[in-house]
């Protein structure tokens, strides 16, 4: 008899472990891939309980990212804090945006948002 597969929360303690015991000083950012079965993104993005959460999708490659939650947030004024750890960890991606025009005042469903904000 075969034994069941690993979950994949233990796959991630697993793997995590591994990139820790592997550290030999700290880092801001650990980055791991672990291969899962396709699923809809939406739908498992819908299913998360925590904040925030990305939906992402480039419009000429398949290419799709679905996260929830962040490790770091950055708006206009952290450019270059952005661009150290993006040159440090190039597996870091950042995803936002900014306003069109900051000198008018905001929509009513853009309020809660700064001029520019991005989540890692």
């Amino acid at each position: 008899m075969t034994p069941p597969a690993p979950t994949l929360q233990n796959q991630l303690k697993a793997a995590l472990r591994e990139q820790l015991g592997t550290l030999t000083e700290p880092q801001m950012l650990i980055s791991f891939t672990i291969p899962v079965e396709p699923i809809d993104l939406i739908d498992w993005l819908s299913a998360q309980p925590a904040f925030p959460k990305l939906y992402w999708q480039a419009r000429n490659t398949l290419r799709r990212y679905a996260g929830v939650g962040a490790a770091l947030t950055c708006c206009s004024e952290s450019w270059e804090q952005m661009n150290a750890l993006t040159q440090e960890q190039p597996e870091a991606a950042f995803f936002g945006g900014m306003r069109f025009d900051s000198t008018q005042p905001a929509s009513t469903e853009w309020r809660s948002f700064e001029n520019s904000q991005f989540v890692l």
